[in-house]
């Protein structure tokens, strides 16, 4: 693996589906699935879609508990209907007039992610969305990083 971090390519729609998801459950804490492809030759991903929160999902002020029956529906239908190109890159969540940066039970999330077998995962991402939930940040989880007690990356995104 490379020394450089991957950026995330986002579409300003994209964008635009997180800051309105997050604000339709403003305060409560609220979040999905990030859902795209890698980018040939890079580590860098592309965030096509954004899966929102489902409805048996949990929403509390300061946790946010995904529908995964919802989640794992709904990227099939993305698996398919792209014919195998678009799949689950990562999650998202909310940080209602907080910290763009992972609590720690975030990066206990990701670590669980990166370790699943079944994600195949290059490295394992989330997207907060935070403050006034108008803008988010991209973290990183890298597998064997050679930042080993930092681990933990905020990555450059490039809206298109």
């Amino acid at each position: 693996m490379s020394a450089t971090n991957p950026k995330i390519w986002c579409s300003s729609h994209a964008m635009d589906i997180l800051s309105r998801l997050a604000a339709e459950m403003a305060p409560l804490e609220t979040g999905g699935c990030l859902a795209g492809y890698y980018a040939r030759n890079s580590e860098d991903a592309v965030v096509t879609n954004v899966i929102g929160p489902g409805p048996n999902a949990t929403h509390m002020k300061t946790r946010f508990v995904s529908d995964r029956d919802f989640d794992d529906e709904s990227l099939a239908a993305l698996w398919e209907t792209s014919r195998h190109a678009i799949r689950y890159i990562g999650d998202w969540h909310t940080h209602p007039g907080g910290s763009s940066r992972p609590s720690l039970m975030d990066k206990a999330f990701m670590k669980h992610a990166l370790r699943s077998r079944d994600a195949a995962l290059k490295y394992s991402l989330v997207a907060i969305v935070f403050g006034d939930l108008t803008d988010a940040r991209f973290w990183c989880l890298r597998p064997h990083s050679r930042w080993r007690f930092a681990s933990f990356h905020e990555l450059n995104v490039i809206r298109y």
